[in-house]
């Protein structure tokens, strides 16, 4: 079996509801399935969102005083 009579077994094979053909000729083995055609469904509702905790600061450290101290004039 050479390649234009793939095709042309391909073409016939398109246009029916066959998901699966396999043929043997000669010694050779042909084997033709058909994916999902069209589009994968959609998830209809999604879960609620993840909320994470927001770090806060500890009163009395400053970011920018390292020692925990702060100088007041």
């Amino acid at each position: 079996m050479n390649i234009k009579e793939i095709k042309e077994l391909v073409k016939m094979l398109d246009g029916t509801d066959i998901t699966e053909f396999s043929m043997e000729n000669e010694g050779n083995k042909v084997v033709i399935k058909k994916g999902i055609s069209g589009q994968l469904p959609m998830i209809s509702q999604m879960g609620p969102a993840l909320q994470y905790p927001v770090a806060s600061q500890i009163p009395g450290s400053n970011p920018a005083d390292p020692q925990g101290t702060s100088s007041v004039e």
